[in-house]
């Protein structure tokens, strides 16, 4: 420890690249000379839980994490979470609760129908209000792509939601958009800091990774507004905000990630995100930053 302010990063386990995130900004911390501590929800002591100060940073890097950032979140550090008066933070793995957020506040999302029915007695009145066939079927939880189907008839509908039905998960349903793009925009303070394009392969519908056929791409400052907007809603700082742009060129909101994952940015692009996230951390910490 330097004496000084400590900024403490939490990882649930090692999904999502955890200790990726977690050495970039490791080393962020030591070339800004200030402690770093990294805590593992899954395995730390519970008993044995620092105290932070005013002046200390808190990052939840990943998914997950939301109990010990609620336990040791206090006022007076720095972080990318904002208005918070009552620290009781939500799982930040389902970014659909974001969505319902966005959708009530009136920015663009698709239309969505927030939880599978519980019986596919009404599934004709659903599927012709989320638009028709297809539409998509997305678990609440998923990553990388992994949860969300697409179902193009009644029939194919119908044997999908009998099965999840028994899997305890939650899942929504969403009216299926043509894309145009699929962009991420990577949202850190008032400004985005990357602009990505997804590939998305013609034998599928979904936007891949990064590092599977992604590209840097601007979409304009309306686009970037939206994200920066949809950011500040969500009421983090740090965020990856997905948008599809459909063929007429108008761009609805599919989630909010928070945090975003930074990793391929730092490593593949170049772009030094574990200085500009300790850079504000500090300046949140230090209030210069509100």
């Amino acid at each position: 420890m330097t004496g000084g302010p400590v900024l403490y990063l939490l990882h649930e386990g090692e999904g999502g690249n955890a200790h990726g995130r977690r050495d970039i900004v490791a080393a962020a911390a030591a070339r800004a000379k200030i402690g770093f501590v990294a805590l593992d929800s899954l395995v730390c002591d519970y008993s044995q839980l620092p105290q932070l100060c005013p002046g200390d940073m808190l990052f939840n890097a990943g998914r997950g994490s939301a109990r010990l950032e609620t336990l040791l979140w206090t006022p007076g550090i720095g972080s990318f979470r904002t208005g918070v008066k009552e620290a009781a933070f939500t799982n930040g793995g389902d970014t659909t609760v974001f969505c319902a957020v966005l959708g009530r506040q009136g920015f663009p999302v698709p239309r969505t129908y927030h939880r599978i029915p519980p019986s596919n007695d009404n599934l004709g009145r659903i599927v012709e209000g989320l638009g028709g066939f297809p539409l998509i079927v997305k678990a609440t939880d998923g990553s990388m792509g992994v949860g969300v189907m697409i179902a193009e008839t009644m029939r194919s509908l119908r044997s999908m939601l009998d099965f999840l039905r028994t899997t305890g998960k939650e899942f929504i349903l969403r009216e299926y958009i043509e894309p145009r793009h699929v962009a991420r925009l990577v949202v850190l303070g008032e400004r985005v800091i990357a602009s990505l394009k997804y590939a998305i392969d013609p034998e599928d519908f979904r936007g891949m990774p990064y590092r599977m056929g992604g590209q840097r791409m601007d979409f304009g400052a309306d686009a970037e507004w939206l994200a920066i907007e949809a950011s500040r809603a969500c009421h983090h700082e740090f965020t990856g905000v997905d948008i599809i742009i459909d063929h007429a060129g108008a761009a609805r909101i599919l989630e909010v990630n928070g945090p975003s994952n930074f990793v391929a940015l730092e490593w593949d692009m170049g772009i030094p995100v574990g200085d500009l996230i300790v850079e504000h951390l500090m300046n949140k910490a230090k209030g210069t930053v509100r």
